[in-house]
């Protein structure tokens, strides 16, 4: 299992959805899990495993280190999600 910071890595799941107009079941389904799984996933009460972190990354289009290192969440968490 990923030893992540599970903060930076939520909320980068939840921005990456949120940008691309999705809701969670939507996501859910584009990873293959159901939308309890997908909400753990977002509130970093769940692990998430390397294949778990591709799986996202896959529904998202992008490759896992796009995900686990693009900077531009930092401006989009500021101006664009807000409370969701």
């Amino acid at each position: 299992y990923l030893n992540h910071d599970s903060t930076t890595l939520r909320e980068r799941i939840r921005i990456e959805r949120i940008l691309r107009g999705m809701t969670q079941s939507q996501a859910a389904a584009r990873m293959g899990t159901s939308r309890q799984n997908w909400s753990l996933m977002e509130s970093g009460t769940g692990s998430m495993s390397l294949r778990s972190l591709q799986n996202v990354a896959e529904a998202f289009q992008m490759s896992p280190i796009e995900l686990l290192t693009n900077t531009e969440y930092d401006v989009y968490r500021s101006e664009s999600v807000g409370a969701d």
